[in-house]
């Protein structure tokens, strides 16, 4: 095991994985610590004011402190909990809104093409079909009241290849 604690930066490395820990809160860390090294060619304790002590062995309050270790590098290492209903149903929320907003720019400048006088980029057809899809996501959380019902209307064939990037 490797093994390194600098207590002015509160950090605990055990086998190249640092942990911040408070080591105000564990007894027995002496006062004037600076540093803790245990590996291979260097086993020893820095003090602020007195010379260096090399260890043949680890001192009984570092225990503790591996220990913390451990519990921290396992709580990140540990899956992240499964989303709850209220969010899974957000983020389509959310998805669908960005669908919504990234079609704006679309719907406006067919607007503005009308309103100037100038060929539009999309025919009258494929713009209805823009506009029935998008009210139909509009009304999707009316529809559904639960993420395992959403089902994501069919979009416009014409958005697909050039528009879409990721439609479910």
């Amino acid at each position: 095991m490797q093994l390194t604690i600098v207590k002015p930066d509160n950090l605990v490395i055990v086998d190249k994985r640092p942990a911040r820990i408070n080591l105000t809160e564990f007894p027995g860390v002496p006062e004037n610590l600076h540093a803790l090294q245990w590996q291979d060619n260097a086993k020893h304790i820095e003090y602020t004011d007195e010379d260096n002590e090399a260890l043949t062995e680890l001192p009984l309050w570092v225990s503790p402190l591996i220990e913390q270790h451990q519990t921290i590098i396992k709580e990140e290492d540990a899956p992240p909990p499964e989303p709850t209903e209220p969010e899974k149903y957000r983020a389509l929320v959310n998805q669908r809104d960005q669908f919504i907003t990234e079609t704006d720019w679309l719907v406006q400048r067919n607007s503005d093409q009308l309103l100037i006088g100038v060929p539009t980029n999309i025919t009258y057809d494929q713009f209805t079909e823009l506009q029935h899809w998008r009210q139909a996501l509009r009304g999707l959380d009316e529809q559904y009241k639960t993420s395992d019902e959403w089902v994501w209307p069919e979009p416009p064939g014409f958005l697909i290849p050039r528009y879409m990037h990721a439609y479910p």
